[in-house]
This record gives structure tokens, sequence and C-alpha cells, in this order.
């Protein structure tokens, strides 16, 4: 990754970050420990919804490859036709 801005530029990009901050309420060590637990759980969640679909999909292709080895493939001009392409 390049680094394109100046230390200033990035102070000043700090700065108004701390700046907007200030206006947000304090939370405790408690409070903090909870929102992280909650985003991480939100992405384990994902991760597994993305592996499930991941292994769904394998399982198609699968059943798609056994098909065309059953039935036949056909070539590349003649899928383009079938889908109007």
């Amino acid at each position: 990754m390049e680094n394109t801005g100046t230390r200033e530029d990035f102070r000043a990009a700090f700065n108004e970050l701390r700046s907007e901050a200030s206006s947000l309420p304090e939370m405790s060590l408690d409070e903090i420990n909870a929102e992280i637990s909650e985003a991480r759980s939100e992405r384990l969640s994902g991760d597994h919804d993305r592996m499930k679909a991941t292994d769904t999909l394998a399982q198609d292709l699968k059943r798609a490859e056994d098909r065309a080895n059953k039935e036949g493939w056909i070539d590349a001009d003649e899928f383009d036709k079938k889908m109007g392409l």
C-alpha cells in the first residue's frame, strides 16, 4: 500500500476523528467488550453462512459434472446458442 499523505494530513485526519468522537457517550469497559463480542459473533455467523453457501455450490457443481459425464458435454458454441448469447 502506497503512502501518499503527509504527516500533517494524517495528524489532521486523526484530530478530526478525535473531535467527532468527543460528542459520543463514554462507554464502560464492559460495554466495549460486549460490542466486541457481538461483532465477533456476527462475523462468525457470516463466515458460517459463506461456508454453507460454498458447500452448497460445490455440491451443485458436482451434480452438474456427474450429469454432464452421464448425458454428455456440450461445446461452448452450443452453450452460447442455447443461452441466446
